[in-house]
């Protein structure tokens, strides 16, 4: 979720784009500790607006949040679990939702891409894995397992609360998407200069 605190003059992304492009010393932007999912989001963000924004790390995203909500930062890209409280205590301003499509549990929120970053995307995501060698009818049978787990009424009710949306792939799937977010995300990681430290 791509939040704003409430003087900062955008309505749209479209809008906070052109307005940090043309802010002379740049936005700052509240990230959880470098490296991590926000921080990333946010360094793909930029290269996408071609914006320059200065990073604050947080010792988490709450504290970020807690940050912009006061005013002391422009604006976050965080979990939309802990994003939607202060807005919806109108303490901050929501104006993107980083997936490709927009979220059931908040459908009138446009995703980043629609609203003025058109091709943008970002999304977390977790999944279950086995070690290297396990049997292939494990595997299999497992897969099976938690797809049926992820179709049911209640998982996709439960995870619709923080956002999250489940799909179900199959274990060739899931590999090809480990495989995918390497490629894209091994660029991100080293023109932003990211390491562990």
């Amino acid at each position: 979720m791509l939040a704003v605190h409430p003087d900062v003059k955008a309505a749209t992304v479209a809008e906070f784009v052109r307005l940090a492009r043309s802010t002379q010393n740049g936005l700052t932007f509240g990230s959880a500790p470098i490296g991590t999912p926000p921080h990333i989001a946010e360094q793909l963000f930029q290269r996408a607006a071609g914006i320059r924004s200065t990073v604050v790390p947080y010792k988490g995203g709450n504290f970020a949040l807690i940050d912009l909500a006061a005013g002391r930062v422009h604006y976050t890209l965080d979990g939309v679990s802990a994003t939607v409280p202060h807005a919806q205590a109108g303490k901050v301003r929501m104006l993107g939702v980083s997936s490709a499509e927009r979220l059931p549990m908040l459908p009138h929120v446009p995703t980043i891409a629609e609203s003025g970053l058109p091709g943008y995307s970002y999304v977390t995501w977790s999944g279950f894995v086995v070690p290297a060698g396990s049997p292939t009818e494990a595997i299999r049978r497992l897969g099976a397992v938690l797809v049926q787990i992820a179709q049911q009424p209640g998982t996709r009710d439960w995870l619709a609360t923080s956002g999250s949306v489940p799909v179900g792939d199959t274990p060739d799937q899931f590999g090809a998407l480990i495989r995918e977010e390497f490629a894209k995300w091994g660029p991100v990681i080293t023109s932003a200069g990211i390491r562990l430290e």
